[in-house]
């Protein structure tokens, strides 16, 4: 039972299907995952590690283009690629590079807060061990 003005919990649902395959329901919407080959799975989906990154990458996405459409400017061909570093012993993330190409009427003016719109990524403020996070543009 919730209490008065507490926030409702939330679900994931997540089904186990054959092999290593899964299937997940957020809002609606039917996500699937599994491993590789070479781990014992069909490689039939990203493995859940690979869509943890994919909602990195494309919440920085987001944040630019939010940013970008507050101001008026002009966000076709703004194109971000997001790289990472990942630890050899534990494969964990250590450091993300988000390069950013951006539309040749693009101001100046704005490249810098664009960066900090996509380090204010909404998706890596949750996570507890800071993870380095860089923005560089490519033009």
């Amino acid at each position: 039972m919730h209490q008065q003005g507490a926030v409702p919990v939330k679900e994931i649902p997540v089904r186990i299907l054959e092999g290593k395959k899964l299937q997940a329901v957020v809002d609606g919407h039917i996500l699937h995952t599994d491993q590789p080959q070479a781990d014992g799975g069909d490689g039939t989906g990203p493995k859940p590690s690979d869509l943890f990154l994919a909602s990195l990458a494309t919440c920085g996405a987001f944040f630019a283009r939010l940013y970008c459409d507050k101001r008026g400017l002009n966000a076709d061909g703004l194109d971000i690629v997001m790289e990472y570093e990942t630890a050899e012993k534990t494969r964990l993330v250590t450091k993300l590079v988000f390069k950013i190409t951006t539309p040749e009427d693009f101001p100046d003016a704005h490249r810098a807060p664009l960066e900090r719109a996509i380090q204010s990524c909404y998706v890596k403020k949750h996570l507890k061990d800071d993870i380095e996070v860089e923005t560089a543009f490519v033009n």
